[in-house]
């Protein structure tokens, strides 16, 4: 059977790229709104959703 961790490994550029997106739109001037999204970046946990999304738009061709 293959692990998650494999799976990840074969869009890990897609995933990259989604994590500083990510990273980006919760930047913020805000102090206490900057400390609420540093919680949220560092426990991104096992980004299940972000890789279903990326797997589901490349079996539809759609992933640039």
């Amino acid at each position: 059977m293959v692990s998650f961790d494999e799976i990840k490994n074969h869009i890990a550029k897609e995933l990259d790229s989604f994590n500083q997106e990510f990273d980006k739109a919760l930047d913020s001037d805000n102090a206490i709104l900057k400390l609420v999204n540093q919680h949220i970046i560092n426990s991104k946990g096992k980004q299940i959703r972000p890789t279903m999304v990326i797997l589901s738009s490349k079996i539809c061709d759609n992933v640039n």
